[in-house]
């Protein structure tokens, strides 16, 4: 079920993304310096191909990291209480909560890319394009502090032994 949410959510991603890229012009200011200035540029269509390979290749580690890895490599797994937690009969236990883990954290950078993609339309908005930086740190604080928060979780469900 994680991982069905998390392609359903790639794909919708990628849908939302063709569907507003289509606007921006030939020529894509895709790197900003300091200031918002943009100091790098892509065709359209090679930044809808790069973008599009880069959502899919992040949730694909992302999700691997969680569940392909630990499945393959369980002794590699940091995870507290490893050995409690990888018994056989909490296994199967243990990796679906690892895949569901992976799909949120996939969700999440999913969401992020997705947030720097629309900074990316708004920089366009204005001539020469740039980048609005107030808002680009507030989206990296509140990805930041959803992380945490998901790691939090992650601690706290394998920290003890139930």
């Amino acid at each position: 079920m994680s991982r069905i949410v998390l392609v359903v959510s790639l794909l919708v991603a990628i849908a939302v993304f063709l569907a507003t890229s289509a606007g921006l012009p030939a020529t894509v200011a895709t790197h900003f310096a300091s200031g918002g200035r943009a100091n790098g540029f892509m065709t359209r269509v090679g930044y809808q191909v790069f973008y599009c390979a880069l959502m899919t290749l992040m949730a694909a580690v992302t999700y691997g990291s969680f569940a392909w890895l630990p499945k393959h490599f369980p002794r590699t797994l940091n995870l507290p209480h490893r050995d409690y937690w990888l018994e056989t009969r909490r296994l199967h236990a243990t990796m679906a909560t690892l895949r569901m883990f992976g799909a949120a954290m996939g969700v999440l950078v999913i969401t992020l890319l997705i947030a720097i993609h629309l900074l990316v339309i708004d920089a366009h908005g204005r001539t020469p394009p740039t980048l609005h930086e107030p808002t680009m740190f507030a989206v990296l604080g509140a990805f930041l502090a959803l992380m945490v928060a998901l790691l939090a979780a992650f601690y706290m469900r394998f920290r003890t032994r139930s």
